[in-house]
């Protein structure tokens, strides 16, 4: 008498709890979840439209006219190889990328669309490893992170002029490492190397 006597103690309290339960005792919660996504929303909005309207102020500078006339000059192979590889630096699978789409890109006048190239590149990569740490979320919570974390990137980064708008530095020091995680999301993902793209 006593259990059954528990238990509809127990589903009542339960159906008054959920009929007397107000709006206002969970408002304020919902409220500040709500003003925290506006405003973390348009943090990421105004930080998207000041980074993306920069690109059309950048200019070729440095390293970039250097990658877009020595090879024409002695060669892409004698440049990349012979030059880089052997007396310079060990970045020259970079090198060798940038030296070979700057000679034939006129930098000039589409230079924004390699940085911004570059940047597609980045958030890419970034979109992917949010949505791998993410499974259970939406694709577009995933997004939402990757933008956010983007967003905190640029707005933290010391020198964005020679990274993000850089097309030398953004391939050397950002697009590298977007390629690489890409590479290993995807030995994750297909771990047998059975991927759709390889499919018959």
């Amino acid at each position: 008498m006593s259990l059954v006597l528990r238990r509809k103690l127990t589903s009542e309290d339960v159906l008054s709890f959920s009929q007397t339960k107000t709006p206002s005792s969970v408002a304020p919660s919902l409220v500040f979840l709500r003003i925290s996504r506006i405003v973390l929303g348009a943090a990421i909005f105004i930080v998207s439209v000041l980074a993306t309207a920069l690109y059309f102020f950048a200019e070729p500078v440095w390293d970039d006219l250097i990658r877009a006339t020595r090879p024409v000059e002695v060669g892409w192979w004698h440049y990349v190889i012979d030059f880089v590889y052997y007396h310079w630096q060990g970045r020259w699978a970079s090198c060798g990328l940038e030296s070979f789409v700057l000679p034939r890109v006129d930098i000039s006048r589409f230079y924004w669309l390699l940085i911004g190239t570059a940047a597609l590149i980045d958030t890419i990569a970034a979109y992917v490893v949010c949505r791998w740490f993410t499974p259970r979320a939406s694709r577009k919570a995933s997004a939402f992170v990757a933008a956010g974390l983007l967003s905190l990137v640029w707005t933290a980064m010391p020198s964005v002029g020679e990274t993000v708008y850089w097309f030398t530095g953004a391939v050397e020091n950002a697009v590298v490492y977007s390629l690489a995680a890409l590479v290993l999301m995807a030995m994750i993902r297909f771990p047998t190397g059975q991927s759709p793209l390889m499919r018959a």
